[in-house]
């Protein structure tokens, strides 16, 4: 995959790749959230503490997003270039590298402590492809908008606002999550909890998206 084209105007009219990184360091965010706030304590002592299904769904989201970042051609710095959220080039990537190393080396130093929630039935199978299955069709959805503009070589400014509007509301929609798992389900009895089951599958699926979209 190689980097987005230089552009008239980019998503919301921020620097190339603003968008991505927003998401890409709200997913790690989250993540660490979950595993500092949203672990269920074990039922007996001794048992292994329970990690959320909706945090495994957000790693197979980060393989989605490393893959992008790390296998995305950097473009030469032309004038008037502008990094992502206007820091300096390379940022964004060793904010993600320093982050997601350090999140899994504490879940490594916890792994006898931890248990997940990973019960792969079908419907799990199906909600996991599901987001490997956003991340494709975005990609050729964009093949398919630069051949239906080839008159004017790029994706209309506004489409790109569209889709970043719909991942941002997307990971809101995570964070809602979050609070369900941290908040809501832990103050209620077992049969007035929210399932989340797929919920979040899907919107991590529109933020897989975004990704392939502008990959």
């Amino acid at each position: 995959m190689s980097s987005s084209p230089s552009r008239s105007r980019n998503a919301l009219g921020m620097p190339s790749g603003s968008v991505r990184a927003i998401l890409s360091l709200m997913v790690l965010a989250l993540s660490w959230l979950l595993v500092l706030f949203a672990i269920k304590p074990p039922e007996k002592p001794g048992e292994p503490f329970n990690v959320p299904m909706v945090f495994v769904y957000l790693q197979f989201l980060m393989i989605l997003i490393i893959g992008h970042y790390f296998t995305s051609r950097m473009t030469p710095v032309q004038e008037g270039y502008q990094s992502a959220l206007w820091l300096p080039r390379g940022t964004v990537r060793f904010l993600i590298l320093l982050t997601y190393g350090g999140l899994a080396f504490y879940l490594w130093q916890r792994r006898n402590e931890l248990s997940y929630e990973i019960d792969l039935t079908g419907n799990q199978i199906l909600l996991i492809g599901l987001m490997f299955a956003g991340f494709i069709l975005g990609h050729y959805f964009t093949l398919v908008a630069l051949w239906w503009m080839r008159p004017i070589g790029e994706v209309p400014g506004w489409v790109l606002d569209v889709q970043a509007w719909f991942a941002i509301l997307a990971m809101v929609g995570l964070l809602l999550v979050f609070l369900v798992h941290v908040v809501i389900n832990p103050s209620v009895g077992p049969e007035n909890k929210i399932s989340t089951a797929g919920l979040e599958s899907g919107l991590a699926a529109i933020v897989g998206f975004y990704f392939g979209a502008r990959s």
